[in-house]
């Protein structure tokens, strides 16, 4: 998967600790509790069954706020670091009880504030979805250099398939698939970082190109698709 790829490129031992080894850490940080519930709501929101309803932003906050208090845990942290200039090396703060809770009550308003920009910018949410959270498995194949598929350069058609020397397994889950034209498709991913990504950064990025690999071995009726990246905050 490409969070399994990317977790090998960030540090090989933190690969194996989850990947090979099976030691999965029952803590979970602020901001991956904050984006997951996002996530969540987001994907409530586009069920079928709310395709008919008026969804005002209150029905939307009462939703994130079920699913914040009913995922709430004991093993939720906060990393809080100051760099020392002498040392050169960042010093890892021990936050009191009462830190702790601001900390907690400000990633929950910057959730409040993702789902309120998504909000503005969507509402009435009557994109034509058809997946959410929908899993796909695919395959990547491997080339030598010599022997790499051709492209024509304008059309972007596939004018010599070449020949693979091995293929890997593949799986990737899309936050949400869109349809809104015959053989035309959207994959949209939702981001709650604090920073959006650079045009540059969205380019070198493959997470999205991987989902499109795996739309089109999935799909027969596929003539364009776009990635669609939602910097949420």
């Amino acid at each position: 998967s490409y969070s399994q790829i990317n977790s090998y490129t960030l540090c090989p031992q933190q690969y194996k600790l989850l990947y090979l080894d099976g030691i999965r850490k029952k803590y979970e940080s602020i901001e991956s509790y904050m984006g997951k519930r996002v996530h969540s709501v987001l994907e409530w929101l586009y069920k079928p069954e709310n395709k008919e309803e008026y969804i005002n932003f209150d029905r939307i906050c009462k939703e994130y706020d079920k699913y914040w208090i009913d995922n709430w845990h004991s093993n939720i942290f906060v990393v809080k670091t100051k760099y020392n200039r002498k040392e050169k090396k960042y010093n890892y703060q021990r936050l009191s009880e009462k830190q702790l809770m601001f900390y907690y009550d400000q990633y929950y308003a910057i959730g409040k504030e993702c789902l309120s920009n998504y909000y503005k910018e969507f509402y009435p949410f009557n994109q034509n979805v058809f997946g959410r959270e929908l899993e796909l498995t695919f395959s990547v194949k491997e080339y030598d250099k010599s022997n790499e598929p051709k492209f024509d350069k304008k059309t972007g058609k596939c004018i010599d398939s070449g020949t693979p020397i091995k293929e890997y397994p593949f799986k990737g889950i899309i936050d949400r698939f869109d349809k809104p034209y015959e053989e035309k498709w959207e994959i949209h991913d939702y981001k709650t970082g604090k920073r959006s990504k650079t045009s540059l950064q969205a380019q070198n990025d493959f997470q999205l190109a991987l989902y499109q690999l795996g739309v089109q071995q999935n799909f027969k009726d596929v003539s364009e698709i776009s990635l669609v990246w939602h910097s949420l905050r």
